[in-house]
């Protein structure tokens, strides 16, 4: 999560569903403590003390309104929808648990996740789910239906409302910019504001009595802060559907706590009515919902790949980099890729020292039903070990390297082979015969360059002709909205060879969505650990275009991610940016920027500030 790059390292370490086992503890344990304060307190009262001291912890913490002030209108409705719900469903919360048991008023808000689980599922095994579920919440809820209509009716509110968090907590847990607990703050202080008509008056009592007070500010840790921030910490890295899935455990923990805390024993209809609920989730199976994603030629090799390629530089040791993900926690951002209809991978023998490509190769295995349904690329130049011999290009080190990636990575052969860096050490024809080799053996189906002037690169492609060998089908080379100097020379020779582009730091290693700002403030991990970004983008030019980016991608009520990326996917001659994902949201982001077409006057508005630069990236 962005604004604590330290802490935020250590926290991707922790599975998604750690923070879910939290949140589901205290999601009900606060509101259990809240209800002894029933007899001191009004009902109302108390939820204003929840929402109120919830808000200025938040505030105190976070200081939301500092990375929230430039999002755009669409977010900041989004804010506010979210605020409103807070407010409301924390009020009607309470006056269902004051009439109703609270696995009563728990087995009702999970009836709500069931539906956004199962929503737009037309399987018979779904349907089957659907029914186990509707039968166990039924078993719940008959129990004491007479003489207590005014408690269900502010449980099914309460469960409504709670249906609206997820959606809109979801959002801002993966949307671009500022994190979802910045924005997660934002919306309690909001909510606050809302509350405080009905609820103020109810908790006048408590500023007379320092221990109800301080009581009431208790609840609000354990009931708003803890909860909400740890949800968003499980949403940033589990699709909704899983998260909302995950959520059938809501009505256990609902009825142990209530046990323990109010002595409210679940009977025997209880204890049937939740194992249905459950089970019912149990045999749910989420539906993969492809979404539109156009394919094209790679340059004018007849392989087709998805117009996004995702970079999988960022799943590694975190020995290496703070912001690296494990295995475990890059796998739901590489599912919702492959959800999201991207069959095109790149990766290296050098990120984390091979790791990059064992989690690749693994990850793909399980994500995918055949090796043909995705194509797969990696590269070999950097050390490799401690030998003369370990780097480079020359004949040995390329026999060698493609043997190792091969093993790494567990498959029998690699789609797109790359050099990953020029070799002033190698004679070019030495290089270029190896490679053409490793395609013959079938261990590659076709060959790519990277990071090399123009000069160099046709004088490979030359070699390659004249003697009969395997030309480069691809140049993945360095270019955004920041550094447009392969608008000079390369990208015009790759237009006239049919060469396929793939454009890699799309976003400028996050500095085009807002990772940092002029004045040095890093907001994500990532920013704080990245030197190469500070020597790359740090002149006050660069900034200019950040800010002409921002004022864009407002007008048009888009992330700026999304404009940025809209941008170089429709530039000529790009085929493929090579995106890096390390939260779910940066995956969507790359798959409405292919959607997003922007105005001849906004591409001019975007290019307009640009200053050359020196050449970067060919070392």
């Amino acid at each position: 999560m962005s604004g604590e790059p330290r802490s935020a390292g250590r926290l991707r370490r922790v599975p998604p569903q750690a923070f879910f086992g939290v949140s589901a503890v205290f999601h009900y344990l606060g509101p259990s403590l809240a209800v002894l304060l029933f007899a001191r307190l009004d009902v109302l009262g108390v939820a204003w003390l929840r929402v109120a001291s919830a808000a200025a912890v938040f505030a105190l913490w976070r200081r939301p309104w500092r990375s929230c002030r430039p999002l755009g209108p669409g977010s900041r409705h989004t804010l506010l929808a979210l605020g409103a719900v807070l407010a409301v469903m924390n009020t009607t919360f309470y006056l269902a648990v004051d009439r109703l048991p609270l696995s009563t008023v728990g087995a009702i808000e999970f009836l709500g996740t069931v539906l956004l689980a199962a929503a737009g599922a037309r399987t018979a095994r779904n349907a089957a789910a659907l029914l186990l579920t509707t039968a166990g919440v039924a078993a719940i809820t008959a129990v004491r239906v007479t003489g207590q209509p005014l408690g269900f009716v502010f449980a099914f509110a309460n469960c409504a409302l709670f249906m609206l968090y997820i959606v809109l907590g979801h959002r801002i847990a993966n949307e671009g910019g500022p994190s979802g607990i910045d924005r997660l703050a934002a919306a309690m202080l909001i909510a606050a504001v809302i509350a405080t008509p009905w609820g103020l008056g109810g908790a006048l009592p408590a500023f007379g009595h320092p221990v109800l007070l301080v009581a009431g500010a208790g609840v609000g840790v354990c009931s708003s802060v803890v909860p909400y921030v740890t949800d968003q910490l499980a949403m940033a890295r589990l699709a909704r559907a899983t998260f909302s899935l995950m959520l059938a455990l809501l009505p256990v923990f609902a009825t142990v706590i209530g046990a323990i805390v109010l002595r409210q024993l679940p009977t025997v209809q209880d204890a049937a009515g939740i194992t249905l609920v459950v089970l019912g989730v149990a045999f749910h199976q989420e539906q993969r919902k492809e979404l539109p994603v156009d394919y094209v030629r790679l340059g004018s090799a007849g392989v087709k790949v998805s117009r996004i390629c995702l970079g999988m530089m960022s799943y590694g040791s975190q020995a290496e980099r703070a912001w690296h993900l494990d295995e475990a926690a890059a796998e739901p951002i590489v599912k919702a890729a492959v959800d999201g209809g991207v069959t095109f991978f790149d990766t290296a023998d050098t990120y984390s020292g091979g790791v990059s490509e064992q989690i690749t190769g693994r990850l793909l295995g399980r994500l995918f039903d055949r090796r043909d349904d995705y194509v797969l690329a990696t590269k070999v130049f950097f050390p490799m070990g401690e030998g003369p011999n370990d780097r480079g290009l020359s004949r040995k080190h390329v026999l060698a390297g493609i043997d190792a990636s091969l093993r790494r990575l567990g498959t029998d052969y690699v789609d797109l082979y790359q050099i990953h860096r020029w070799d002033y050490e190698t004679p070019i024809e030495e290089t270029m015969e190896a490679l053409h080799d490793v395609v013959k053996a079938g261990k590659a189906r076709y060959i790519g360059a990277s990071s090399m002037f123009a000069w160099q690169f046709a004088k490979a492609q030359h070699v390659a002709e004249r003697n009969g060998w395997t030309r480069f089908v691809s140049m993945q080379n360095h270019y955004n909205l920041l550094y447009r100097e392969e608008e000079r020379e390369m990208l015009p020779l790759c237009a006239d060879q049919g060469i396929a582009v793939m454009p890699y730091s799309p976003l400028a290693r996050g500095m085009l969505a807002g990772n940092r700002n002029r004045q040095g403030e890093r907001r994500t991990t990532r920013a704080g650990d990245d030197p190469l970004s500070d020597e790359r983008y740090s002149a006050d030019a660069d900034f200019d275009v950040v800010d002409r980016l921002t004022q864009v991608a407002a007008e048009r009520d888009a992330p700026p991610a999304h404009v940025a990326l809209a941008w170089l996917v429709g530039r000529p001659g790009v085929t493929a940016p090579i995106v890096g994902a390390t939260r779910l949201g940066h995956i969507s982001d790359a798959l409405a920027a292919v959607q997003l077409t922007l105005t001849d006057e906004e591409k001019a508005r975007l290019e307009e500030p640009y200053v050359p630069h020196p050449v970067l990236g060919h070392g």
